[in-house]
């Protein structure tokens, strides 16, 4: 390799500033899609990102038009703060380690 070599990354490179916006985009690409089974709970869940706060995320079931909260998922590029009863943590933490 000379002195004058370059390289040029062809992708996000964990360090650079673009890095963590990428990072995010994905992974609310990802966490939008998410369909979540609680055993105990006995329904499933899915995460929705508030419009005022697109880091903090609502926990609600599927097809319930009641919208009841189940807990909320906060995220911080590659930091994630779960609040919620035992088992719904523990099925989005599963899902979470799928992934």
């Amino acid at each position: 390799m000379a002195l004058d070599d370059f390289f040029v990354p062809q992708r996000a490179v964990y360090g650079l500033r673009r890095s963590p916006r990428l990072w995010g985009i994905y992974r609310d690409e990802i966490m939008e899609n998410f369909q979540v089974d609680s055993k105990g709970e006995k329904r499933k869940f899915h995460l929705r990102a508030l419009q005022s706060e697109p880091n903090l995320w609502r926990v609600l079931a599927i097809f319930d038009e009641s919208q009841i909260l189940g807990g909320l998922v906060m995220t911080y590029v590659d930091d994630i703060c779960i609040c919620s009863s035992h088992s719904i943590l523990e099925a989005i933490k599963e899902k979470f380690q799928e992934i």
